[in-house]
């Protein structure tokens, strides 16, 4: 039965859509670009310029970024790095979440109590503010590349 199923998983397997040898290689700056929407606030990094704008459009080589009363042509293989501008509502969220746990634990357990129940009402109301807060704060998100070399954290921000 175990050879049945065996070559049963092989066959799937080469049924899957795999990439064509020699094709093209695939552009993730494209899929990150995918994900942008109009109007979105963005910094694009080429070479060792940055510019900061709103994402307009992008075409199957490029992207296009409005400045001021300009609009840009960014092509794709020139863009070493794209920022956009979101909010911190995870952060905000597991930060609320602990100390929300931390503070309600802590009284409680001042207060003589061996139960749970108040640290996991801080987690929940802590989570809550501190998404309602997080969401409310600005902040720039990596959109390409999505693992940066060690050495970029100190070239942009």
């Amino acid at each position: 039965m175990k050879p049945l199923i065996r070559a049963f998983a092989g066959a799937l397997l080469l049924l899957l859509p795999l990439p064509a040898l020699g094709a093209e290689s695939y552009d993730s700056r494209a899929a990150a670009i995918d994900r942008l929407l109009p109007g979105q606030s963005i910094r694009v990094r080429v070479h060792s310029e940055s510019f900061e704008g709103q994402f307009a459009t992008n075409r199957s080589d490029s992207l296009f970024l409005h400045r001021a009363s300009e609009r840009m042509r960014l092509p794709y293989s020139e863009i070493d790095r794209i920022d956009a501008r979101g909010n911190a509502r995870a952060p905000g969220i597991s930060l609320g979440m602990f100390v929300g746990a931390l503070t309600l634990g802590a009284i409680a357990h001042a207060n003589g109590s061996e139960e749970l129940a108040p640290a996991v009402t801080g987690v929940i109301l802590g989570g809550f503010l501190g998404g309602v807060i997080g969401g409310a704060i600005p902040q720039w998100h990596r959109v390409y590349p999505v693992h940066a070399p060690a050495d970029s954290a100190s070239h942009y921000h």
